[in-house]
């Protein structure tokens, strides 16, 4: 090796045994700014909240989402290369909007932090979404992409990112987070059939805005003979005409778990209950919309139901009356607003009806304490049931856990299980110790007879985990 060669190389190794490896990137030396990074410090130093931004360079890609997080502070902005950068917020208008790097921008809502790209170009900017959105995420449920948009003002985010290869790519990275697609989200005709056809179920949530009202995206859709996984139509959906156009046709999607809410359907409360999806989650946010509700039939043969405020009366009162063909039924609710006793001795009648009934979920305990002994009588003389799931919050509700293990041995076909949003890992724990050495005893005697194959059929069915 030639001297000045070793120099160089030496130079570089104690450069890169100098640098904090902790971190993704670092910072760049004010000597080093070329002219386009001297022209956009001196914009951003015109307003106040950016006057103090430092710039930083990539020195190696983020491995996931939390180390990405972990660079992007109030103050920074990340050049991934030298022709699109991040940062945390948007861009003053200290900054043009005919600025070379404002040709493309999109932003990312990671939950833990929002990203905001900023391009040279919709290629390289779109390129970022997709390594981006493709990074591994522990404990968020959903993303969202193009939500913090400002119609007339803002580009529309570059969704030629949405390709088979992306989708591929985020559900191997991602397999149970939601991409929620914002309203700063154009997609075309076929952009629309390649999310409405791809092969595997995603989890996919509409804000967004689609070419011709949507009419490709849906009658993709309604012609899958395969799950397409979850489409939730949110609020922020409503002013949209691919929302108003979706719910002229919503009857005609068969393979679809919906997810919507009583806000989006302000003025026709009953539609959810008639669609042909494969499975309805239907939060309940209000209770005046219910209050001229006639009676109606529930379509699918698998419902979740969250009162995350109050419980209306005579929707509770409509839905339990009509949900004796359910075979998989979840029901939630909200312990500051629990039921009345008359709507809890509704929800055991309608519970003993239903001997259709395979799976059943509630929650919380807490609210279900008023009616416990009731409860497990008549699901310890339910003969169809084969799957209980409990929500519990808090130790107290350990205490009904242990009335479950009577309740198992009686039941030894009844599988049960526990579910908790409640950030003490042991408590879940605590719980499955107390069921799960009869639980264990119940699965090893079963397998000692023949399966039902009636039985097998309707466990496949239900596959979805909210």
């Amino acid at each position: 090796m030639k001297p000045t060669n070793k120099l160089h190389f030496l130079s570089n190794l104690e450069h890169y045994l100098s640098m904090d490896h902790s971190h993704w990137s670092e910072t760049i030396p004010a000597k080093e700014f070329d002219k386009d990074k001297r022209i956009l410090m001196k914009q951003l130093r015109a307003t106040q909240w950016s006057s103090k931004m430092q710039f930083r360079r990539k020195i190696r890609s983020p491995r996931d989402v939390s180390d990405l997080v972990r660079d992007t502070g109030n103050h920074i902005l990340i050049w991934m290369d030298e022709e699109h950068c991040i940062t945390s917020k948007k861009l003053p208008k200290s900054v043009p909007y005919s600025s070379k790097f404002r040709k493309s921008t999109a932003n990312i809502d990671f939950g833990e932090r929002s990203v905001f790209i900023y391009g040279v170009s919709e290629k390289i900017v779109a390129e970022s979404i997709h390594f981006l959105l493709c990074l591994k995420q522990e404990g968020e449920t959903d993303v969202r992409i193009g939500t913090s948009y400002i119609h007339g003002t803002d580009p529309v985010v570059p969704t030629i990112f949405l390709t088979p290869q992306f989708l591929c790519d985020y559900k191997k990275a991602n397999p149970r987070r939601r991409l929620i697609l914002g309203r700063g989200c154009y997609f075309t005709d076929e952009q629309a059939i390649v999310l409405a056809s791809h092969p595997e179920p995603l989890d996919i949530g509409v804000e967004c805005v689609f070419e011709n009202e949507g009419r490709a995206f849906i009658q993709t859709l309604s012609q899958r003979t395969t799950d397409f996984g979850t489409l939730s139509l949110l609020n922020e959906s409503r002013g949209y005409p691919t929302f108003r156009y979706f719910l002229q046709v919503m009857n005609e999607i068969p393979n679809i778990v919906l997810h919507t809410n009583s806000l989006v359907f302000k003025n026709s409360v009953h539609l959810p209950m008639s669609s042909i999806a494969r499975h309805v989650q239907y939060d309940v946010w209000s209770h005046t919309a219910f209050n001229e509700m006639e009676h109606f039939t529930i379509v699918p043969r698998a419902f979740t139901l969250r009162f995350l405020i109050w419980v209306p009366s005579r929707f509770h009162t409509l839905f339990l009356h009509a949900s004796d063909r359910l075979q998989d039924l979840r029901i939630f609710y909200n312990s500051t607003y629990p039921p009345s006793l008359e709507q809890l001795e509704e929800l055991l009648n309608a519970l003993d009806k239903n001997q259709n009934l395979y799976r059943l979920e509630l929650g919380c305990l807490a609210v279900l304490q008023s009616c416990w002994d009731n409860l497990l009588n008549v699901i310890g003389s339910h003969k169809s049931l084969r799957s209980l799931v409990f929500w519990i919050e808090s130790e107290s509700d350990l205490l009904q856990v242990q009335n479950l293990v009577s309740l198992s041995r009686k039941k030894c076909q009844l599988d049960i299980s526990f579910k908790s949003h409640s950030p003490k890992e042991s408590l879940l724990d605590d719980a499955h110790a107390i069921i799960e050495p009869v639980c264990l005893q119940n699965r090893g005697n079963a397998l000692t007879r023949h399966p039902d194959r009636s039985e097998m059929s309707k466990e496949d069915s239900f596959e979805y985990d909210w």
